[in-house]
């Protein structure tokens, strides 16, 4: 009879227990960051947008900068490598940066199609003949990618949101570098809060 009860009581502190810690995940709390194996990964909001993303924190991972745009409503965001943003400080000589990441969000007046307005705004970075536009979805809305050239070889990939272009662009040094993941990792984990 002892035994039983003790089972019993057991089976009920698990239970609660149970109970308790789905509660917590369910309501958004104690929810530890993503991991993919022993990297830690960051999920960003842009501030007033509806994007959210998520960048590598550790190991070998980024730091999100903020980047000031004369263009009147752009919100400009650079992901540099924590080493290379660390050698870029802490230069004196003149130089060019280093190849990052970049998310841009560039306001949209009208109702122009996504592909006019990747071939019209400088900011997309869109040069013709680099490559093709192809369709493809990111965040559950319709988007393109291609690539572009200059000071570094890219990957960009542009989507609208609501009257919001989200203009994604990697550079990078040779098309190998773990860059590249990283930037792909960062576009599939693009989501619209609304």
């Amino acid at each position: 009879m002892k035994m039983t009860k003790k089972i019993s009581s057991l089976v009920l502190l698990v239970l609660i227990i149970g109970i308790l810690g789905a509660v917590f995940v369910l309501s958004g709390r104690f929810i530890p960051q993503p991991l993919y194996g022993d990297e830690e990964w960051v999920t960003h909001t842009l501030n007033g947008l509806d994007l959210s993303f998520q960048y590598r924190k550790i190991p070998n991972g980024y730091l999100l900068v903020s980047q000031p745009t004369e263009e009147r409503g752009v919100i400009s965001y650079s992901l540099f490598k924590n080493e290379e943003y660390e050698e870029l400080q802490n230069s004196s000589d003149p130089r060019e940066g280093p190849p990052v990441l970049s998310i841009t969000a560039i306001p949209i007046e009208g109702d122009d199609p996504l592909e006019s307005f990747i071939k019209t705004n400088p900011l997309s970075g869109y040069m013709e003949g680099v490559s093709e536009l192809e369709p493809i979805f990111v965040g559950g809305e319709e988007a393109y990618r291609y690539r572009a050239d200059g000071l570094y070889p890219a990957d960009v990939t542009v989507v609208k949101h609501r009257s919001v272009a989200y203009v994604f662009y990697a550079m990078y040094l040779t098309p190998e570098e773990s860059r590249r993941t990283d930037f792909a990792q960062v576009v599939e984990s693009v989501s619209f809060t609304e």
